[in-house]
């Protein structure tokens, strides 16, 4: 849990607090949430199906990290030093799909913190990947196969949405990723 103090104080109804907290200690099935059609609407389910995919699509993108060449020293690494920052950041971009549902347009400042976290944490990323001695391809490429596990994730926990919603979803979370990518390279080269 990350506290941020808000310029606005504002109270959070006492039966939403007991809503998520019960949600969250029940034991149901998350990927369950994508199948219910009585919660919220399909970017809102995505983002928090993907949220209970965090995890797997780390272990899944470590395991690429191990095996592709352009990874220097990569055998050294912890899983927890190749992951650092970056479980932070996917929980950051499911939770803003959930933000993004309830959007009306207008940018609300639980979106602008998540984007201002997001742009810590990826430009943080490059400037730990430099401080390792990669070079800027290796942090291009890992970002790449990191777009790509989160992509197959989607896959898998959107098979019950409707084609249109997830494209929609892909498209957001990508454009997420590219952004991302774009500050890690800056932090990066700022480091270097």
């Amino acid at each position: 849990t990350l506290w941020l103090p808000l310029h606005e104080r504002r109270a959070i109804p006492r039966r939403l607090v007991e809503r998520a907290l019960d949600e969250a200690h029940s034991g149901a099935e998350p990927l369950t949430l994508i199948n219910d059609p009585g919660r919220g609407s399909d970017l809102a389910r995505l983002g928090e199906a993907l949220v209970a995919e965090v995890v797997p699509v780390l272990r899944r993108w470590t395991s690429r990290l191990r095996t592709e060449k352009p990874f220097p020293d990569v055998e050294r690494l912890t899983d927890a030093d190749l992951e650092d920052h970056a479980a932070t950041f996917l929980t950051d971009v499911a939770l803003a799909l959930r933000i993004l549902d309830g959007s009306t347009g207008e940018p609300s400042a639980s979106m602008r913190d998540g984007t201002a976290i997001m742009k810590l944490i990826a430009e943080r990323h490059g400037a730990q990947r430099a401080r390792l001695g990669w070079p800027e391809s290796a942090l291009v490429r890992e970002l790449a196969l990191l777009a790509e596990a989160v992509d197959e994730a989607i896959g898998r926990i959107g098979k019950n949405l409707s084609p249109v919603a997830m494209e929609h979803g892909r498209r957001v979370v990508a454009r997420m990723l590219e952004q991302s990518t774009r500050v890690s390279i800056k932090g990066y080269r700022l480091e270097a």
